[in-house]
């Protein structure tokens, strides 16, 4: 997913957090207090995949795996220990987890402009093979410009780099304003494991 639409992504999750907002002002819920915590949206998207090892190339640490969409993939196993766990046949399983949390940037809080990292995951000993990987891409964009007529936002990202959205609710507009800054945090997972029947 590409940063424009990760953004748009976070306009559209913005829209509903106003209307939520506006639904609790009309029916007369207490405005929160300045030391209550900013709200925070999160949401992601699970692929999970499935497939055989078909072949296994111990000398070059390779493996082919055929999904069991008919596509076939060569992995390299970087760790000799999985590679000795399995053989031609097992059973494996792909899950792949793309998340998103965003939250209003506090006027005090000192952020880096990115931040990146990322890390290895392993399966424990006496638990089936299994490896996974992760990173975390965390940077705050500002809003640049609002152009009401065009329910259209903005963003300015660390980068300078602008990127222009629309607003699918026009209210979201009246909650903004040119300057306001937003914490965007992405997060990414993979994790290949053996399903033992």
């Amino acid at each position: 997913m590409n940063l424009a639409k990760k953004l748009l992504a976070l306009i559209a999750i913005l829209s509903v957090f106003a209307a939520n907002a506006a639904a609790q002002e009309s029916a007369g819920a207490p405005a929160p207090t300045p030391s209550a915590p900013e709200p925070q949206f999160h949401f992601e998207t699970v692929i999970t995949a499935h497939g055989k090892i078909e072949s296994i190339d111990r000398e070059r640490r390779l493996v082919t795996i055929n999904w069991d969409n008919g596509v076939k993939a060569v992995v390299e196993v970087r760790d000799p220990k999985t590679l000795d766990a399995v053989k031609v046949g097992d059973h494996v399983k792909l899950d792949y987890i793309e998340g998103v949390a965003i939250r209003k940037k506090k006027p005090a809080e000192k952020l880096p402009p990115v931040s990146f990292k990322q890390g290895l995951i392993a399966a424990q000993p006496g638990e089936a093979p299994g490896k996974g990987a992760h990173r975390k891409l965390q940077f705050v964009a500002s809003v640049s410009r609002i152009d009401a007529a065009n329910q259209e936002v903005t963003l300015k990202g660390p980068d300078g780099s602008e990127e222009t959205v629309m607003v699918e609710n026009p209210e979201t507009l009246n909650r903004v304003k040119v300057g306001d800054q937003i914490v965007i945090t992405l997060s990414q997972g993979m994790a290949l494991s053996v399903v033992r029947d």
